[in-house]
């Protein structure tokens, strides 16, 4: 019933059954079969809300209070864990930070505190060439704007084409994405300098991908123009979600081998012009 606050509860067992229960309905148990053979690959437990935007569309909002964790399968709740009266999400028990994502005078508005919010490009095939208007009007830590273009799959995973903007400059980078959802890592091939870019002033970020180079630039700046394949990512096959196209709030850390994701850091940023398609040229 809209309006109306409830209990919610998942608990597991150890083993593989899970039980769920509404306020004080009878609870639910659910063995999933199967054996336990071990840990997660990820210790998540995660709340929230979701709208299924296919087919049709949907928008749903919820408010959550008193969360409360049981530290053995199969304990009891203990209260206190969260009541959300600090006005900010706790680094120590939350893995990502508040987020916001809001249209404010024509003008994309993204903001993030340890984590990730964006807006994804509808990605049709011939969809080669992306820009837009990215101004980063606070930062803090390891919080960047994002632009990022999937390009193909080399023998071990997805090839995606990103450019970071903090600060203080943009950079240039080549990912390898391993595994469903990046989950055996997202190695840097590449890193490169575009250019400055302190906070508060507007920047064009552009990508393009010609089927043998990226190309990737900084406002008027010069092209940095890229084979991947020489750079030991053959073409493969396309890339299973096509030619994603990202532009994101983030905190991410891109100065060791690997891309690391949910890292401390803010970032206050706003999208504008955005152009896709098979071509373009730097406005």
């Amino acid at each position: 019933v809209l309006g109306q606050r409830y209990r919610l509860s998942v608990r597991w067992d150890g083993g593989t059954t899970f039980v769920f229960q509404v306020d004080s309905t009878s609870s639910v148990p659910v063995d999933v079969g199967g054996s336990n053979v071990g840990p997660p690959t990820e210790r998540r437990k995660f709340i929230g809300v979701f709208a299924d935007f296919s087919p049709g569309s949907g928008t749903i909002k919820g408010a959550f209070d008193n969360v409360e964790v049981a530290n053995s399968p199969g304990g009891a709740f203990t209260s206190g864990f969260e009541n959300f009266e600090s006005g900010s999400m706790d680094p120590t028990k939350w893995e990502r930070g508040e987020v916001s994502r809001t249209l404010d005078k024509g003008k994309a508005l993204l903001s993030q505190q340890n984590g990730e919010i964006g807006i994804e490009v509808l990605s049709p095939a011939g969809l080669d060439a992306v820009s837009a208007d990215v101004t980063l009007l606070e930062q803090s830590g390891n919080g960047k704007a994002i632009l990022v273009k999937g390009l193909y799959n080399d023998p071990t995973g997805e090839i995606v084409a990103v450019i970071g903007m903090n600060g203080t400059g943009a950079a240039a980078l080549l990912v390898r994405c391993v595994g469903t959802d990046c989950i055996g890592g997202l190695n840097i091939l590449l890193r490169t300098s575009l250019g400055p870019t302190p906070l508060n002033t507007t920047h064009t970020l552009f990508l393009q991908w010609d089927g043998t180079l990226i190309t990737y630039q900084l406002d008027s700046l010069p092209p940095f123009k890229v084979n991947p394949a020489a750079l030991g990512a053959p073409f493969a096959s396309a890339s299973t979600g096509g030619p994603g196209v990202d532009i994101t709030a983030e905190s991410l850390d891109d100065t060791g081998p690997n891309l690391v994701f949910n890292v401390p850091g803010t970032s206050t940023v706003t999208v504008d012009n955005v152009r896709a398609g098979p071509a373009l040229t730097i406005p």
